[in-house]
Formats: C-alpha cells, sequence, structure tokens
C-alpha cells in the first residue's frame, strides 16, 4: 500500500495551487456577510421554533437560503466581469527585412 501512494505522489503533476481561489474566499467581505446573513437567518429561524411560531421559523429557513443563493450570485456576477475585463485581443504584425550585400545586388 505505501508502494502505491509513493509511486502516485512520484508520478504525479501538480499544476498550480489549487487552494489559491479557496483561501483568499476567507478573506471576502462577501463571504463574511453571508456568514452573517445565515446565522442570523438560522437564529431566527431556531428562536421561531422554540416559541412554537412557525411563520418566524420558516421565514429564518427562507431567509438562510436566500442569503446562500444572493451570495452564490453576487460571486458569479464578480467572477463573470473579472473573466471579461482580463480579456483582451492582440494583434501581432511580422515584418521581414532582408538585408543584402551591395555585392549581391548586381
Amino acid at each position: 500500500m505505501k508502494q502505491q501512494w509513493q509511486t502516485i505522489l512520484t508520478t504525479a503533476t501538480f499544476t498550480g495551487n489549487p487552494w489559491k481561489g479557496k483561501i483568499m474566499n476567507w478573506k471576502s467581505r462577501k463571504f463574511w456577510i453571508c456568514v452573517a446573513a445565515a446565522l442570523a437567518s438560522l437564529g431566527t429561524g431556531i428562536a421561531g421554533i422554540a416559541v412554537g411560531n412557525q411563520t418566524v421559523a420558516m421565514i429564518g429557513m427562507i431567509c438562510t437560503v436566500a442569503s446562500a443563493a444572493i451570495y452564490s450570485f453576487c460571486e458569479a456576477w464578480v467572477d463573470q466581469a473579472s473573466v471579461s475585463s482580463n480579456t483582451t485581443a492582440t494583434t501581432n504584425t511580422t515584418t521581414q527585412t532582408t538585408v543584402m550585400k551591395s555585392e549581391d545586388k548586381a
């Protein structure tokens, strides 16, 4: 078993850092706002269940799902804007210059 893992690890090729984009999400204000909204909504739902008010419990559940959906939409929107702003069209023109000695002209 140990030999198999050594073979897999030595033959695998890793490109880039797979955690690069994931770690940056922890520093995102959008992420923390989503976490706060989800926790507040979840707390509202739990309070509704504890009190026995089904309407408050449903509102808490709906708001929890809505906060996750809004976060997902915002992340997709920002990513789309980032991709479209980084896309540029470049045109390369190549010119060819031939240098001849004066003796070769005749």
